[in-house]
């Protein structure tokens, strides 16, 4: 994977000599910026449906993360899709849930679990972004239902993520609290 250097902007004289944007563009150079793992497994899942994958395949990818065969394992175990046999795998589950409604849940457990914080003032602000996304994402799928020009799964999708490229720094400002600047400044 290559990173992509920083460089030609033109930053305030109070970001550019920071020692969070500092330490921020450092790990960003290095390559060792966390971003996080569920979007991943999100993303491979998208990748694969486009190919018409079956259950099997689906719970391939979905099996590489934990917490989200949880999630659909309880979500299939739920009232509203039990049928009384427990489920106990990941591949029962998503024959249970189907291949879209398995999507689609891991669409909004992946974005749920990115927009985590444990410090209270970025965990508002992380509350906030979720919430616009959420807001955004069905707007974009009320117009394309109503254009019929773009799949509104697609654009549900793309709403979801419209903020996401904060969620990096903002992880990064949640794992290194004593390095973020005053909450003005990084905002």
């Amino acid at each position: 994977m290559t990173c992509y250097e920083i460089c030609d902007i033109n930053l305030s004289h109070e970001i550019s000599h920071n020692r969070f944007f500092d330490s921020f563009t450092e790990t960003y150079r290095e390559n060792k910026l966390q971003l996080p793992s569920l979007l991943s497994v999100l993303l491979k899942l998208q990748e694969a449906m486009k190919q018409d994958i079956g259950v099997v395949d689906a719970a391939e990818i979905l099996q590489t993360d934990a917490p989200i065969v949880s999630k659909l394992m309880q979500v299939a175990n739920s009232p509203l899709y039990s049928t009384g046999l427990p489920v106990s795998n990941c591949i029962d589950a998503i024959n249970r849930l189907g291949l879209e409604a398995t999507r689609n849940l891991t669409v909004g457990i992946s974005l749920k679990e990115a927009f985590l914080c444990k410090d209270v003032r970025l965990k508002k602000y992380m509350q906030s972004l979720w919430k616009n996304s959420l807001e955004v994402s069905c707007l974009s799928f009320v117009l394309a239902e109503q254009s019929g020009k773009v799949n509104p799964d697609t654009a549900l999708l793309a709403g979801l993520i419209c903020d996401i490229g904060i969620i990096p720094l903002l992880g990064f400002a949640d794992r290194y609290p004593d390095q973020y600047p005053e909450y003005e400044l990084l905002e």
